[in-house]
């Protein structure tokens, strides 16, 4: 430690620790301007109280009573969206992660609360922009086991919105669901979103398909237009993925062998 350093940890940095155990919040950002003009040394020596009271902050809050209020007020209006500002941990924590030298136990807390929140999230069109605006940011900092749990519980809510939400149905076809799914394409990992895809949505695909190819009254120019339609509703960076594609080819086999058939 320099000794311009040893002036500042007798006089400044005693100080500062005082005011972040007494007077400051998360939501300011008056200390980190201060800190980040600070000696390394200096700054992680006056950040020690920094990572404790964000924990505490964070372990005060509680997941299911906000969800609660969250469903209880219109989920796309100003009161809704009030109502989940205490879960946008990216405010008030990721701003404080570059003083905090041992950050692991901070992060920890954080996704166990956004996975209690995501137990009560019932995936809907409406509340679905708002979950992703609290979760993403963390599925872009976690790494290894801690992003697989966080990701893995969005990918498990999204599988029983599928399963009750969504079947396909050339008549009356529930759309929104599907699009839901869609948002979570380049958010949550390729390996956990895809399966989930491929289960409730692709596998379902292919089944209808064949089902309304047994029917003898089938109308072979309405299931062309069905499949198009269909294969349209992907963006072009999901349906770029060789396993979707190979969806779609299988299902044009099926329908060049249908029709081969009614032809005999």
């Amino acid at each position: 430690m320099t000794p311009f350093e040893s002036l500042l940890s007798r006089t400044l940095v005693p100080r500062l620790k005082q005011y972040t155990s007494t007077e400051w919040t998360p939501s300011s950002d008056t200390l980190a301007h201060v800190l980040a003009q600070l000696p390394r040394v200096a700054a992680a020596e006056a950040s020690t109280n920094i990572s404790a009271i964000l924990q505490r902050t964070i372990e005060n809050i509680n997941p299911r009573l906000v969800m609660a209020q969250y469903k209880h007020a219109l989920v796309s209006s100003e009161a809704g969206l009030t109502a989940l500002l205490s879960l946008r941990f990216d405010h008030s924590v990721i701003p404080w992660l570059p003083f905090i030298n041992e950050p692991s136990e901070l992060l920890v807390i954080v996704r166990r609360k956004l996975c209690t929140a995501l137990d009560s999230w019932t995936p809907t069109k409406e509340s679905n922009s708002a979950m992703i605006s609290i979760v993403s940011p963390w599925l872009e900092l976690l790494h290894g086991k801690e992003q697989h749990k966080l990701a893995s519980k969005v990918c498990e809510r999204l599988r029983t919105m599928l399963e009750t939400a969504f079947e396909f149905n050339a008549q009356r076809q529930v759309i929104w669901p599907f699009k839901v799914m869609l948002k979570w394409h380049n958010i949550v990992p390729h390996a956990l979103w895809f399966p989930v895809l491929k289960q409730r949505v692709l596998d379902g695909f292919l089944n209808y398909l064949r089902m309304w190819l047994e029917d003898t009254d089938a109308n072979y120019a309405e299931i062309a237009d069905w499949y198009w339609q269909w294969k349209q509703m992907y963006p072009v960076d999901v349906f770029a993925s060789s396993d979707i594609q190979g969806v779609f080819r299988e299902a044009l086999v099926y329908m060049a062998f249908a029709v081969e058939q009614k032809g005999k």
